[in-house]
């Protein structure tokens, strides 16, 4: 698994001096907020929230590319999810439909572990989408899927590791009603003096 890893990013190594990545974009200061989750994206991305547990970013086109795999074409979704009693990569297993997964890639995400990978589309339209996801353990779980319409960089990779190890996890506190709790002295019985 690890072998077709390495493989993996050495051919990622190749793809970016064949096609030079998009400049590296810090994350942006500003927090979106999913239910309990906190996400930081690339600083000039559009947000969207097409429903309760989703969020969608769009890179901004470059109006001067001729083709849609010059202007970027990258997306991130990023869903909230109940996944109890199951690891990270069952979790993504079942979300893929998929048996094995290949190449992935253990990471941190929300202070647990999380598990990452690239999965090519499949069809006419050449990209790849990365996917990171991790479960807490009470159960709450967020996948974010990068996906690329165009060859799969370095940068890429890094990108989407580096949004999922910035993901954080600020649960509500739901306290319940405090009632007033009566303290009362309990009372002593009385030792009868023997009269020594």
């Amino acid at each position: 698994m690890w072998l077709v890893l390495g493989a993996t990013v050495g051919l990622a190594a190749i793809q970016v001096r064949q096609h030079p990545a998009p400049p590296h974009r810090s994350l942006s200061m500003r927090v979106h907020a999913l239910g309990p989750f906190a996400i930081r994206v690339p600083e000039d991305w559009v947000a969207s929230k097409p429903g309760d547990h989703v969020l969608e970013f769009h890179e901004p086109v470059n109006p001067a590319a001729r083709t849609l795999e010059e202007a970027g074409g990258r997306e991130l979704t990023v869903e909230q999810d109940l996944a109890r009693g199951k690891n990270p990569t069952t979790y993504l297993l079942e979300k893929l439909d998929r048996e094995v997964l290949p190449d992935s890639k253990l990471i941190p995400m929300c202070g647990q572990q999380g598990v990452m990978v690239a999965v090519p589309f499949v069809g006419d339209v050449e990209g790849t989408s990365i996917y990171a996801a991790t479960v807490l353990p009470n159960g709450d779980a967020i996948t974010i899927e990068l996906s690329i319409l165009r060859p799969l960089t370095l940068e890429d990779v890094e990108l989407a590791e580096t949004i999922a190890g910035t993901i954080m996890y600020k649960p509500a506190i739901n306290k319940p009603p405090q009632r007033p709790v009566d303290i009362q002295k309990p009372e002593r019985p009385e030792v009868p003096d023997d009269g020594d």
